[in-house]
């Protein structure tokens, strides 16, 4: 992850956009982590309301910025990981929740930060790798505290 975070910051990668499906996108990235919920005994659950929304984005930096999000969430969550999509105009927002006990309100400012880890925290790359695939297909990400923590990843859906 920190030489994917590095070539990313570096601006050795070089983001491919276009218009994909929200939907299709979002359930590709949950099909790789249908067995790690199984194996950890939580749920997945994918609200499908928005199928033919379409969204100007790089896919393989959006699936690695939703796989770093789950793979959080999937941890943190007590039983449940729930993710929609919601337009607002001419964006998107891609919102992934846990039922967790959400994220410490000291961490809260520096979650996106390189190498920043919180009292569970792994490596402190994961989300700075979500920040910078985001920050790539000129979105922005956004967390807060809502019953567990909520990740929201903001995109255009037109040029």
């Amino acid at each position: 992850q920190l030489l994917t975070l590095s070539r990313i910051q570096s601006g050795e990668f070089k983001a491919d956009i276009r218009l994909l499906n929200i939907s299709n996108c979002i359930s590709d990235v949950l099909l790789k982590f249908e067995g790690l919920a199984a194996v950890a005994n939580k749920q997945l659950i994918f609200d499908q309301a928005l199928s033919d929304v379409m969204v100007l984005a790089d896919e393989s930096l959006l699936s690695m910025a939703l796989s770093n999000l789950l793979s959080n969430a999937l941890r943190y969550a007590k039983s449940t990981v729930s993710i929609k999509a919601a337009v607002h105009g001419t964006k998107i927002s891609i919102i992934v929740k846990d039922d967790g006990q959400g994220i410490d309100a000291v961490d809260l400012p520096h979650i996106f930060e390189r190498f920043y880890k919180g009292k569970q925290g792994h490596f402190g790359l994961g989300l700075a790798i979500v920040r910078s695939c985001v920050d790539l297909m000129h979105g922005e990400v956004v967390a807060y505290n809502d019953s567990g923590a909520v990740f929201e990843i903001r995109l255009n859906t037109k040029k």
